[in-house]
Parts: structure tokens; C-alpha cells; sequence
């Protein structure tokens, strides 16, 4: 039988990979500890309903908008003349994330062709024409935006709507929970016995 000779990877690679190892780890554990501050930040907050709702539903209209990369930043911007809180705006801004782009943008320009009752026809006559396809473009880009827009408000309205009511129903949940536990964690005394004079 014949013995397979042990292969050994060079130090230098060895370390390489050690060090890429750990900086992942380090990355990952330090994303972990930002989005734990963040998440008790947000729990713990003593703002308004009516606040947080309103950022969330800024951050919402600007995930509507195709501008990759820049939604938050758009949220954050809009969330301030409104009045609403930046966190949860950025938070809203993920209704639009890799998983939902392609239904959600196709919807947002079906919207927009339906609105403006556009015919739009990709045909090989448009495609020649340098005119038409010019046409077609901006006709494409009035429709997708102006579908964007719509569904935009709808869906932040809605949106407003769900946080404000979520909100409110949790917060008086975790107030019954808290007051429950102080009553549990009460002492009890008895009541002193009343003695009529004699």
C-alpha cells in the first residue's frame, strides 16, 4: 500500500489565510454590534409614534425611486422637512432590496403606461429610427417615473398607516407587560386589621 505523500501549503499562504479569516470575523462582529446599537436605540426610544411613523413612511416613498444607492441618503433628506424620524427613514427604504427590485419596478411602469395611457411598442421601426427611439425613450422614462411617483404615495401612506398602528399597539403592549411585572414584584402587605374602641 502505497502512502500518499502529505501536501503542505507554504507558510506565507497559511498566514494569508489566518489573517483574511479573522479580519471576516472582526467585519462581521463589528456589523453585529452596530445593528444590536441601532436596533436598542430604536426600542428604546421615547419619541412619538406619529415621529417614528412619519420617517418610515419618507424612507418607503424613496425606496419607490430607482436610484441604487442612494435611497437612504433620499429617505434620511426627506424625512427631515417631514418631521420624521432618519432612523426608521432608512429603514423604510428597504422595501425595495435585490429581492424585490425587478416585481417592484415592473409594477411601478405598468402603473405609469396605465396612468398616462402610453403605447408603448418596441417594434424594429422604432429601433432603426434614431427619432423614434429617442421618442420612445423619454416616452419609457415619463411613464417609469411618473409610476414610481404614484405607487410611491400610495404605498407610503400605507405604510404611515401600518408603523402608526404597530407602534402604538406594541408600546401599550409592553407597558401592560412592565406593569404587570411590577405588580408581580410587589411585596404584599396586608392590610392593617381596624380595631373599634372599646
Amino acid at each position: 500500500m502505497a502512502i500518499e505523500p502529505v501536501v503542505q501549503l507554504p507558510k506565507k499562504k497559511l498566514q494569508f489565510s489566518r489573517i483574511l479569516k479573522n479580519r471576516l470575523l472582526y467585519t462581521g462582529k463589528r456589523f453585529t454590534r452596530y445593528g444590536r446599537w441601532y436596533y436598542w436605540r430604536l426600542i428604546r426610544t421615547n419619541a412619538s409614534p406619529e415621529y417614528l411613523a412619519r420617517g418610515f413612511a419618507a424612507g418607503t416613498f424613496a425606496g419607490f425611486f430607482p436610484f441604487f444607492g442612494l435611497q437612504t441618503v433620499l429617505g434620511v433628506l426627506l424625512a427631515v422637512p417631514l418631521r420624521g424620524h432618519k432612523l426608521t427613514a432608512a429603514l423604510g427604504t428597504w422595501v425595495s432590496n435585490p429581492l424585490t427590485y425587478i416585481p417592484l419596478f415592473w409594477f411601478n411602469f405598468r402603473v405609469g403606461v396605465w396612468l398616462l395611457g402610453a403605447q408603448m411598442s418596441f417594434t424594429t421601426e422604432s429601433m432603426q429610427s434614431l427619432e423614434a427611439l429617442l421618442e420612445l425613450k423619454g416616452e419609457f422614462v415619463a411613464s417609469f417615473f411618473i409610476g414610481c411617483f404614484v405607487c410611491g404615495l400610495i404605498g407610503s401612506l400605507c405604510c404611515y398607516v401600518i408603523a402608526l398602528t404597530s407602534i402604538r399597539s406594541w408600546r401599550n403592549r409592553r407597558a401592560r407587560r412592565l406593569s404587570s411585572r411590577v405588580r408581580r414584584d410587589r411585596p404584599k402587605v396586608s392590610p392593617p386589621k381596624l380595631t373599634t374602641p372599646r
